[in-house]
């Protein structure tokens, strides 16, 4: 049977994306960070997603004033990560940078945008408390690339932590 699928309640606005049409009788396993490598608004990545021939997507972006966008719903497979199977079982997150090079680093308002949703995506699809590298994972992990960029890497720790209290669970000792 099917999952009834949602999205998140936190999005504010809707760019549709190229997506697997197809709806996989899918448990969801973990979130996947990615970071823009640019400095966009959420509108701004979603036109760069509607761009004919672009094969990438993710489900949600965080543009750089930090409001929350949906490109491909939940129900459907992002082209995300460069790894089919791991598309099948995570929900890809873009998070806009304030810097390009560098560590790229992300703005707090972006940052503490992108710990939210995160925090409902893991509620809404029974992850439990996340963890760096299995429920929180990142676009390096399957693919050969520097993203998510070296800031987020280091906030991985934090990322968890925080979404984490914000879904009721203590932070271990």
């Amino acid at each position: 049977m099917l999952k009834k699928w949602s999205n998140s309640s936190l999005i504010e606005n809707t760019y549709k994306a190229r997506y697997y049409k197809k709806i996989f009788n899918r448990k969801i396993k973990y979130i996947t960070i990615h970071h823009m490598g640019a400095i966009h608004s959420a509108e701004g990545l979603g036109r760069i997603y509607q761009l004919l021939g672009r094969e990438n997507s993710c489900h949600y972006g965080v543009g750089k004033d930090g409001e929350i966008a949906l490109y491909v719903e939940e129900k459907y497979v992002a082209f995300s990560n460069r790894n089919n199977e791991s598309n099948k079982v995570s929900i890809a997150v873009e998070i806009c940078n304030s810097e390009i090079g560098g560590d790229f680093r992300v703005d707090d308002v972006v940052l503490n945008s992108a710990i939210k949703l995160i925090a409902d995506i893991a509620k809404r699809n029974k992850l439990g408390r996340l963890e760096k590298g299995k429920t929180l994972c990142w676009h390096s992990m399957f693919a050969n690339t520097e993203c998510p960029g070296k800031y987020l890497l280091n906030k991985m720790d934090y990322i968890c932590e925080k979404a984490n209290e914000i879904n009721g669970y203590r932070v271990k000792k």
